[in-house]
């Protein structure tokens, strides 16, 4: 069966994942302290091992707030007057609250009546910080959730004074409504396209005749929708972040996040005002008890949890979590063609991070025998992929090595892909380092596309050997598939979707496309045909020929590898 990464088998207990997860040989969260990791990863990661899924709404990743100025300007991320107080919950932000939240809480516990059943747990507050209703709140210009935002309301949107519909209403509502508790979710950290209605939603008008577009944004974002998501980004990358995530995470998933009558709870909630209702916590009845017992009971506590949201499973049940080193005491490698997380957001009252003053370089290794057109590290895993112009993919063990030894990292290359590679370069002769556009004309004496990225003669038996040994490898589509060979035709068409298409269907596709030029990705043409020079006994550019490849052909790559 398919599983999500991470997800792990039960009954294995989440604080024993947690343990047994690392990162660079270390543990993760050592790795976050030691900054190996950026905030935004370790807290998907965090998520992802309490039991938080984009698949359950009522288990939805949960992510803080970690701005409070949607007034200004010009947002400087120096200064800590901009940023949410991370020690205590979205309840209390506003310190008038607190008062009013303890106050609840005591008058509660006072009349709470351990032996009777019908006697309330006391509380802080009534709602929880993360439920379906609030992502489908905040994502609700994006499918699938504006479809369940409907449906959550009856076949219509909400009234449009009650709708997403401005960041700086949004955290004012958060932090002065005692019913309005929500945190964020990470989609606020990467994605643009649920700020905007580029569906066209029709979500109604306010009281106010303002009609319900796209979010309103605070004005340091200038209006632009990936500026405020970029700025959103660092600021959860900045320095203030760094230095005090530690407490939120104790309120979410640490020793502060139960009260002390359910098991590994502690005072600390109390004194955090961070108490929620019993049905938000995992084991606060016995469900299995109560489902051979009292059914009607065991469906409603059920029921209520997946509507009203649940709290994320414990990680840290004992003692606080540890702080994050500040950016000027990290032993960190600087990138030269991008920023280091944090830098630029270093405090007033903190040192400036001292910048390399000599660069490094080391002798260059061979991952590939053409042109590389894709790389990217995978530092959780601790390896580098490559994908290279012959749609070849690579998959490259990094081991570290201590600091001290040059180069401080020994790159192991995947020689099986380097030998593919080999193969192809062998076959077909790549002009330029992936350039080039395709003009689309045929040369009718070699049976080639001229000025495509790829130049080759027409194909050999022994060549087509080395090509369906690459098959095993391909997976990316984005390669010029005319620019091969008669029987390589088939190879391109394990990444395109006219695999079901019938010879005659395929045949009019290529005729239509005789006269479309260069199109497409590096200037392909929109369909696969082309007119080939003779090879394995078929006449280049007869239907006979074609019809008779494509049966081949067709067979073959319908027999389960693609």
């Amino acid at each position: 069966h398919c599983r999500p990464p991470y997800l792990v088998d039960q009954p294995v207990r989440p604080i024993a994942v947690l343990k047994e997860e690392s990162v660079h040989g270390i543990g993760l969260t050592e790795a976050w302290v030691q900054r190996e990791i950026t905030n935004f990863e370790y807290l998907m990661r965090l998520n992802t091992i309490a039991g938080r899924s984009y698949n359950d709404l009522a288990q939805y990743p949960v992510f803080p707030w970690v701005l409070s100025d949607y007034e200004s300007e010009n947002l400087d991320l120096t200064s800590p007057t901009v940023f949410r107080d991370l020690r205590l919950p979205m309840g209390i932000q506003n310190r008038a609250q607190c008062e009013a939240r303890s106050e609840l809480y005591h008058e509660l516990a006072s009349t709470w009546n351990p032996d009777d059943e019908m006697s309330e747990l006391p509380f802080h507050y009534g709602s929880m910080y993360s439920n379906p209703a609030f992502v489908l709140w905040y994502l609700l210009r994006l499918e699938p959730y504006a479809s369940l935002h409907i449906h959550l309301n009856d076949g219509r949107f909400d009234k449009p004074d009650r709708l997403f519909d401005s960041m700086a209403k949004t955290y004012e509502g958060c932090t002065s409504n005692p019913t309005d508790v929500k945190e964020l979710v990470p989609e606020f950290f990467y994605l643009s396209d649920f700020l905007t209605n580029s569906n066209a939603f029709d979500m109604g008008t306010c009281q106010s005749g303002a009609k319900i577009g796209p979010v309103q944004l605070p004005p340091w974002a200038k209006g632009d929708v990936h500026t405020f998501v970029r700025l959103h980004r660092q600021a959860l990358e900045s320095e203030f972040v760094s230095m005090h995530l530690h407490h939120w995470i104790d309120l979410i998933f640490g020793y502060k996040q139960r009260p002390p009558h359910l098991s590994n709870g502690s005072q600390e909630a109390v004194k955090a005002c961070n108490v929620y209702r019993p049905h938000h916590y995992l084991d606060a009845f016995d469900l299995e008890t109560l489902e051979k017992e009292n059914p009607s009971l065991y469906r409603l506590y059920v029921s209520t949890a997946n509507e009203y949201g649940q709290v994320p499973v414990q990680l840290f049940p004992k003692r606080p979590h540890p702080q994050r080193i500040p950016l000027h005491q990290a032993d960190s490698i600087w990138p030269i063609a991008s920023a280091l997380p944090g830098a630029g957001t270093v405090l007033k009252s903190q040192p400036e991070p001292q910048k390399p003053k000599f660069l490094l370089s080391y002798e260059s290794v061979a991952v590939s025998s053409v042109p590389v057109i894709f790389i990217n590290e995978i530092l959780a895993a601790d390896r580098l992929v490559t994908i290279d112009a012959a749609r070849v993919i690579g998959y490259h063990a990094k081991e570290r090595r201590p600091p001290d030894v040059v180069p401080p990292y020994k790159l192991k290359i995947d020689t099986h892909a380097l030998t593919l590679s080999a193969n192809a370069a062998s076959v077909t002769k790549y002009s330029g380092a992936g350039g080039g556009t395709s003009s689309g004309r045929r040369n009718s004496g070699r049976g080639i596309l001229t000025g495509g990225i790829l130049n080759g003669p027409a194909l050999t038996n022994s060549s087509i050997a080395g090509i369906r040994e690459r098959e095993r490898r391909l997976g990316v589509p984005f390669a010029p598939e005319r620019a091969l060979g008669v029987d390589a035709l088939s190879l391109s068409r394990l990444a395109q979707p006219q695999l079901s298409l019938s010879a005659d269907k395929q045949e009019s596709e290529r005729e239509k496309s005789d006269g479309d030029g260069g199109g497409g990705f590096f200037g392909r043409s929109k369909s696969v045909g082309a007119s080939f020079s003779e090879t394995s006994g078929a006449k280049a550019g007869t239907k006979s020929g074609e019809r008779d490849r494509d049966k081949v052909w067709d067979k073959e790559t319908t027999q389960g590898r693609l």
